[in-house]
Protein backbone atom coordinates (compact mmCIF):
# COMPACT_ATOMS: atom_id res chain seq x y z
CA UNK A 1 0.00 0.00 0.00
CA UNK A 2 1.39 3.56 -0.80
CA UNK A 3 -0.63 6.53 0.13
CA UNK A 4 -0.31 9.98 -0.99
CA UNK A 5 -1.34 13.08 -0.74
CA UNK A 6 -3.47 15.18 -3.38
CA UNK A 7 -4.99 18.93 -3.71
CA UNK A 8 -8.71 18.59 -3.83
CA UNK A 9 -8.71 20.61 -6.95
CA UNK A 10 -12.27 22.25 -7.04
CA UNK A 11 -12.20 23.42 -3.80
CA UNK A 12 -8.43 24.84 -3.81
CA UNK A 13 -9.55 26.80 -7.10
CA UNK A 14 -12.85 28.24 -5.83
CA UNK A 15 -10.88 29.04 -1.98
CA UNK A 16 -8.01 31.33 -3.87
CA UNK A 17 -10.63 32.65 -6.21
CA UNK A 18 -13.06 33.47 -3.58
CA UNK A 19 -9.26 36.01 -2.51
CA UNK A 20 -8.56 37.15 -6.05
CA UNK A 21 -6.50 34.64 -6.88
CA UNK A 22 -7.69 33.18 -9.96
CA UNK A 23 -3.86 32.32 -12.02
CA UNK A 24 -1.09 29.97 -11.05
CA UNK A 25 1.08 32.88 -10.58
CA UNK A 26 -1.31 34.50 -8.62
CA UNK A 27 -1.50 31.65 -5.81
CA UNK A 28 1.96 31.71 -5.87
CA UNK A 29 2.74 35.40 -4.79
CA UNK A 30 -0.08 34.81 -2.60
CA UNK A 31 1.56 31.26 -0.83
CA UNK A 32 5.05 31.37 -1.38
CA UNK A 33 5.16 28.21 -3.46
CA UNK A 34 6.64 27.77 -7.50
CA UNK A 35 3.88 28.29 -9.73
CA UNK A 36 5.19 25.29 -11.00
CA UNK A 37 4.45 23.40 -7.77
CA UNK A 38 0.95 24.46 -7.96
CA UNK A 39 0.16 23.22 -11.88
CA UNK A 40 1.62 19.65 -10.89
CA UNK A 41 -0.76 19.64 -7.99
CA UNK A 42 -3.73 20.58 -10.23
CA UNK A 43 -2.94 18.40 -12.88
CA UNK A 44 -3.31 15.48 -9.65
CA UNK A 45 0.23 14.60 -8.51
CA UNK A 46 1.24 14.29 -4.84
CA UNK A 47 2.00 17.32 -2.63
CA UNK A 48 4.59 18.04 -0.42
CA UNK A 49 4.37 19.26 3.37
CA UNK A 50 5.42 21.92 2.34
CA UNK A 51 2.82 22.67 -0.26
CA UNK A 52 0.38 22.26 2.21
CA UNK A 53 1.32 24.19 5.06
CA UNK A 54 1.87 27.43 2.73
CA UNK A 55 -1.47 26.88 1.14
CA UNK A 56 -3.51 26.60 4.43
CA UNK A 57 -0.91 29.68 5.99
CA UNK A 58 -2.07 31.70 2.88
CA UNK A 59 -5.52 31.42 3.30
CA UNK A 60 -5.55 31.82 6.72
CA UNK A 61 -3.27 35.08 7.28
CA UNK A 62 -6.36 37.62 6.39
CA UNK A 63 -9.25 38.42 8.30
CA UNK A 64 -11.03 39.24 5.51
CA UNK A 65 -10.20 36.05 4.05
CA UNK A 66 -11.42 33.99 6.55
CA UNK A 67 -14.93 35.63 5.67
CA UNK A 68 -14.76 35.21 2.25
CA UNK A 69 -14.00 31.86 2.57
CA UNK A 70 -16.99 31.17 4.79
CA UNK A 71 -19.25 32.83 2.17
CA UNK A 72 -18.75 30.06 0.26
CA UNK A 73 -18.55 27.18 3.01
CA UNK A 74 -14.54 26.81 2.62
CA UNK A 75 -12.96 25.63 5.76
CA UNK A 76 -9.21 26.26 4.89
CA UNK A 77 -8.20 22.82 7.07
CA UNK A 78 -5.95 20.18 5.95
CA UNK A 79 -9.14 18.04 5.56
CA UNK A 80 -10.61 19.95 3.68
CA UNK A 81 -8.17 21.25 1.05
CA UNK A 82 -6.27 18.06 0.62
CA UNK A 83 -6.92 14.28 0.19
CA UNK A 84 -5.15 10.67 1.06
CA UNK A 85 -5.47 8.49 -1.95
CA UNK A 86 -4.12 4.78 -1.26
CA UNK A 87 -2.75 2.54 -3.82
CA UNK A 88 -1.72 -0.98 -3.98
CA UNK A 89 2.01 -1.60 -4.70
CA UNK A 90 2.43 -4.79 -6.75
Amino acid sequence: MHAKVRVRRSRYLAAFAAIGCSSNLARSRESGLDPKSIYSALKGEPVSEKFMAHTIAALRKDEKYSALLAEIGIDPTLDSLFEVSVEDVA
